[in-house]
């Protein structure tokens, strides 16, 4: 949407290396600039790139748009204002075609922050080890965006998956939790092969949102949805339903980072928002399990808006926040 100034960097890192067995389509969600001129451009260039416009109705439609023209095996996930890395293509055929798996997550850069998912490369068909593995990358915050990670699209066709249009913030962690538990293998990369630009400040990401908690708390319930369905044993989703628990916790304090920045809402109002917030939370009497997670849920349950607030208010919270870790084991 409107990416008149992003899209053709993003363009022209895919088609420098665009293979014969792959198909870019191209969602314009209703730009009113030039971006349907550029689209248009590489489309009459390249015989494999699609471009389809709709009505602006948001990243997840046009996701959503896009899977619904997709006739590929595999489906992958790119954003206007970012770009891929060389040998995008290439490093992902070839762990696919090695590995054959349903889901594969591979290492990214945020501006200059590396966002490793893996020191090597992790394989798995174990459903109670692939639970215990995405566990704590969740609550490393290092699996929740669509777009490092290779999805097959006979699951999302099979299981109707879509992105939910009723949520802008956390819509990736719906879609990601909704399909995780329908997989039988998964694979994690380290290779750095995509490249996000925090920096454009007409990305959606930088504009400020006050509906963050209640987005945040429709994510979760898509994904306990998602759970309470799954083909996996019990003991696999009991290890997820400890990353819902987090998420849930922590939705209180990116929602309260929200209220902080909005300096027209009177402190009066903003405390009673965060209790109504925590009231919530502490409705749904959650089992807490791990240190992680009891750091951030005491403050919640007993409702210390003075503490939530601090937390909230550091600039760089998710790297307060953030323990990564690294799998080491080998393909099968």
């Amino acid at each position: 949407y409107n990416a008149e100034k992003t899209i053709t960097r993003c363009l022209d890192s895919l088609v420098s290396q665009l293979q014969k067995n792959v198909e870019i389509i191209l969602i314009d969600d209703g730009s009113v600039d030039n971006s349907c001129l550029i689209c248009k451009k590489y489309t009459s260039e390249y015989s494999n790139i699609i471009y389809a416009y709709q009505e602006n109705q948001g990243v997840s439609a046009a996701r959503n748009a896009g899977l619904d023209l997709a006739k590929g095996k595999y489906v992958v996930f790119v954003d206007s204002d970012d770009y891929v890395s060389p040998d995008y293509f290439n490093t992902l055929s070839y762990y696919l075609e090695k590995a054959h798996v349903d889901l594969l997550a591979f290492s990214s850069i945020i501006s200059s922050d590396p966002h490793v998912i893996c020191k090597t490369e992790y394989y798995s068909s174990d459903p109670v080890q692939i639970a215990a593995v995405t566990d704590e990358l969740l609550v490393s915050q290092m699996f929740y965006p669509v777009w490092d990670k290779v999805f097959q699209l006979d699951i999302i066709k099979k299981y109707r998956l879509s992105f939910n249009t009723e949520i802008s913030i956390g819509e990736d962690l719906a879609f990601v939790m909704s399909y995780l538990p329908k997989i039988e293998s998964i694979c994690l990369i380290n290779d750095t092969l995509y490249y996000q630009d925090v920096e454009n400040y007409d990305s959606l990401s930088r504009k400020s949102k006050d509906y963050v908690f209640i987005h945040l708390q429709q994510a979760i319930s898509i994904a306990e949805c998602a759970l309470d369905s799954s083909p996996w044993p019990a003991e696999a989703i009991d290890v997820l339903y400890h990353s819902i628990i987090y998420l849930s916790y922590r939705s209180v304090y990116s929602a309260v980072k929200e209220l902080l920045r909005n300096n027209n809402l009177p402190k009066q109002r903003r405390n009673e928002i965060i209790n109504q917030y925590c009231d919530i939370i502490n409705s749904k009497r959650y089992i807490v399990n791990g240190w992680k997670c009891r750091l951030l849920a005491f403050p919640i349950q007993i409702k210390s808006i003075g503490i939530i607030c601090s937390v909230a208010f550091i600039a760089n919270f998710r790297r307060y926040f953030k323990w990564t870790t690294y799998f080491t084991s080998s393909p099968d």
